[in-house]
């Protein structure tokens, strides 16, 4: 008895056909990765903010919390000089690659800072962590500062930022922590939604050839 050969199919044939039994599945995995990463950037988004001033009443100086709020249109002002420190506590643990500050900042000049986290859930004293010392680099208003964390940094609890010499006074529009996932995300939901539509494409294509 002779048993004729399958035919071979190239992948972009398979691709061809399978695509538009996944569309609507791919357009579902597609909207769920690439929506939730406009925030996914900013694992600080939120997160509670106590800082160093006692005496700044929130309708005079802002919120502690417009620091973390993700608008930032908004500030947080220590009123007055240097020194001054923002502490953050996220909900739960986080990881990021890097501090963001959005300084407000007149004048502008070089400021001498330092930025903290700690992982230790108990949050013993000397347990703070410092990424880079004491730096000293220029602000200016609302010109991002980033801080790359050490790279064994995890479980991230607590975050502080410490401003020990300012021209200005203390304020601060926004401080985020990147995780650097959102670009990651955007690129997976991209790639999907471009096989979904070259699969599409290609198989209209054999379609009208085959007319």
């Amino acid at each position: 008895m002779h048993i004729s050969p399958l035919p071979r199919r190239s992948p972009l044939s398979f691709l061809a056909q399978l695509a538009p039994r996944c569309s609507m599945l791919a357009m579902l995995l597609s909207i769920a990765l690439v929506v939730p990463a406009a925030h996914a950037g900013n694992v600080l988004r939120g997160a509670s903010v106590t800082d160093s001033c006692i005496a700044c009443p929130a309708d005079k100086f802002g919120p502690p919390n417009a620091v973390t709020d993700g608008d930032r249109a908004t500030m947080r002002n220590l009123g007055g000089a240097a020194p001054g420190t923002f502490t953050i506590t996220p909900a739960k643990p986080v990881r990021f690659d890097k501090l963001v500050v959005l300084p407000a900042m007149t004048p502008a000049g070089n400021v001498s800072f330092e930025v903290q986290t700690n992982s230790d859930p108990s949050g013993a004293v000397g347990s703070w962590v410092s990424h880079g010392g004491i730096l000293t680099r220029p602000w200016a208003d609302k010109v991002p500062v980033e801080v790359a964390m050490n790279a064994d940094t995890r479980d991230i609890r607590a975050v502080k930022v410490i401003i020990h010499q300012s021209p200005s006074w203390v304020a601060v529009y926004e401080i985020e922590g990147d995780s650097g996932i959102s670009i990651w995300i955007y690129a997976i939901g991209i790639a999907i939604v471009a096989l979904l539509l070259g699969g599409l494409l290609l198989r209209r294509r054999r379609r009208v050839a085959a007319v």
